[in-house]
């Protein structure tokens, strides 16, 4: 995982089909991650999204979307068992899109 630690960085978006691996060192005006055609979605990558999520000292996201394409199945009973409660992650903008 890698740190990113700008002084003059106000704004920061990033967009891709991987959880990234890196955290912002600060806290930032905007701040957005943009996720889409996934596949394997199951209770670890949700865990990974949410310890990405909240290993940034910019806690607090401006916007997280997330696309979910040909999703057939997202097994609730699965994601509780795999679930850990750790920091609470405060999003200003949650978009979740199912396309099935």
């Amino acid at each position: 995982m890698r740190e990113i630690d700008a002084p003059n960085l106000v704004s920061f978006e990033y967009t891709g089909k991987q959880i990234p691996e890196f955290r912002i060192a600060r806290q930032l005006e905007h701040s957005k991650i943009s996720l889409y055609r996934l596949d394997n979605i199951n209770a670890e990558w949700f865990c990974k999204l949410r310890r990405f999520l909240s290993k940034s000292t910019a806690a607090s996201w401006s916007q997280v979307s997330i696309r979910f394409e040909e999703c057939t199945e997202i097994k609730m009973k699965h994601l509780q068992q795999h679930y850990r409660v750790g920091a609470t992650i405060q999003v200003d903008v949650l978009e979740v899109n199912v396309l099935f």
